[in-house]
């Protein structure tokens, strides 16, 4: 089975202050359930082999998300350090 990593990168340049931006973190834990389940619920469907989020705020991990297997067949434990292929398919838009 082929794996799919999705990686998004944020950037929020009125972010607010790290005091505030934890404080909504922590005052949201809904978000956090919502991603957890949904991305459970991908890998127990078998639509991902593995899922791993990690949530960081001024370096500090606020959450770290990880369900599936490293390796499907074998069943190895999925890694805080593995790696992954990133492939970035881009297509022009033509009218």
């Amino acid at each position: 089975m082929a794996g799919v990593t999705i990686s998004l990168g944020i950037v929020a340049p009125s972010m607010p202050t790290s005091a505030l931006a934890q404080d909504v973190a922590v005052s949201s834990p809904d978000r956090l359930i919502d991603l957890r389940e949904g991305l459970e619920e991908m890998v127990s469907e078998g639509l991902l082999p593995n899922a791993h989020a990690v949530i960081m705020l001024d370096g500090q991990v606020l959450a770290n998300l990880k369900f599936g297997s490293l390796d499907v067949e074998s069943g190895r434990e999925l890694p805080n350090d593995a790696i992954y292929r990133l492939y970035l398919l881009s297509l022009a838009l033509r009218p």
